[in-house]
């Protein structure tokens, strides 16, 4: 029968090849856990020495082991070293970190020692060993179905963290990889690593209540300024075994604010998101409510009845009411010397129609009757309407006049709403 044997194909096999430059940025190895390509299937070589771990742009992981007095090993006992935090550094965690400096947009690190390569071997050279405050969340986000797996990461190291890859652990198990962006000392950042696929939600909105507090006049528009209240319901169903803490995420407009009794983080990676973190229990579902309350600019009109409307509301300040309702007078004067003026030109066409008329009917006459009575009836009517004309003419001259002025009237008053601050 054929001979059997296990290889561990992971496991690298180091000789001559030709540097290729890396397309794109990306981790230098595969991310595996608790292990490294070093670690695999079968117990592993190691003495005294130190561990290296690497971390920045190019991505991060466990590295090989510097040794001199080798020795045979467990990999399980890895995960159950919780000092190590499942890198075993050695005597390099003696000290918390490597020193290191920020200048402007560069960040430079010094390792703790001399680190040593060996030929055809690679490694990663550690510049930081210290406990960084994390809370695990699955992440809930208005407008998109899927739950995230998370973390949320607080930077007190007192150094810039460059972006690169970060793998996570929870109870000394790997639960996944993501890209960490850049973050500054004492800045907050939120590193994203996978899905929930236990975790589901529904999200509907409502407006609680809407007033209009002030008015402005800009580039010949009215804009209101409203205060809007909404009710963002989520309906939080956790199907887990386990209890799960979400992390619900809201926004609203630069000028509005969160009202709960919640605690709210601001989220430095995204500036117009909010985040309160929500326990929900296991295979349990969960109502939660937030309100937002924000300032709100509308475009709005000027016609009678949406003007009307802004006297009557008691939130928007007296002064402004009072403009307003000079600018309905104004209008109405204006609407009613506009009305006489259609009216008076529509009696000047009837007159000429009926001057046109009686001209008609005198040239009609025979010329015996130029001085009957019914030719003197025709020369009277067409006198009296030519003057009535030129009355009604002279009128309307007059309107026109005030009409132009009343026109102009509207915008200056309304030019007199103090802008909001």
């Amino acid at each position: 029968r054929p001979d059997s044997y296990l290889v561990s194909v992971a496991s690298p096999r180091y000789g001559a090849r030709d540097s290729i430059a890396l397309q794109n940025d990306g981790a230098m190895m595969p991310q595996l856990g608790a292990q490294t390509t070093d670690r695999l299937l079968y117990d592993y070589y190691s003495g005294r020495g130190f561990g290296l771990v690497g971390y920045g742009r190019g991505g991060g992981g466990l590295g090989g082991r510097h040794s001199s007095a080798p020795s045979i090993s467990s990999a399980a006992s890895v995960i159950e070293d919780e000092s190590s935090n499942l890198l075993d550094v050695g005597e390099s965690a003696v000290r918390e970190m490597a020193a290191a400096t920020v200048d402007a947009e560069i960040s430079v690190y010094s390792v703790l020692r001399p680190v040593t390569v060996r030929a055809g071997s690679s490694a990663m050279v550690p510049v930081l060993n210290r406990k960084v405050e994390g809370q695990l969340f699955s992440r809930v986000i208005p407008g998109k179905h899927d739950v995230n797996t998370c973390v949320r990461l607080q930077n007190e190291t007192g150094v810039v963290l460059q972006s690169g890859l970060m793998s996570v652990f929870a109870a000394g198990r790997y639960r996944g990889q993501g890209e960490l962006s850049r973050t500054e000392p004492n800045s907050t950042t939120i590193l994203c690593y996978g899905k929930d696929e236990d975790v589901s939600f529904e999200l509907s909105n409502k407006i609680a209540s809407e007033e209009t507090r002030r008015l402005e006049w800009r580039q010949r528009e009215l804009y209101a300024h409203r205060l809007v209240k909404r009710e963002h319901i989520y309906e939080l169903n956790n199907r887990a075994g386990q209890a799960r803490t979400l992390g619900v995420m809201i926004r609203h407009a630069r000028n509005g604010k969160i009202l709960t009794e919640q605690p709210i983080f601001r989220v430095d990676d995204w500036p117009d998101m909010y985040l309160t973190f929500v326990d929900v229990a296991a295979r349990e579902e969960k109502t939660v409510t937030l309100v937002t309350q924000e300032g709100l600019r509308t475009l709005t009109g000027t016609d009678t009845g949406t003007l009307q409307g802004y006297t009557a509301a008691k939130t928007i300040p007296q002064r402004e009411r009072d403009v307003l309702q000079a600018v309905m007078d104004v209008r109405s004067r204006l609407n009613a010397k506009q009305s006489q003026l259609s009216r008076n030109l529509k009696q000047m066409e009837r007159l000429q129609k009926g001057i046109e008329m009686d001209r008609t009917n005198m040239a009609s006459l025979p010329r015996m009757w130029g001085r009957t009575r019914v030719a003197r009836k025709l020369l009277a009517s067409i006198l009296e309407k030519t003057e009535e004309t030129a009355r009604l003419e002279t009128r309307n001259d007059v309107l026109s006049s005030e009409i132009a002025a009343l026109e102009s009237r509207p915008d200056k008053l309304l030019a007199r709403l103090s802008t909001p601050q």
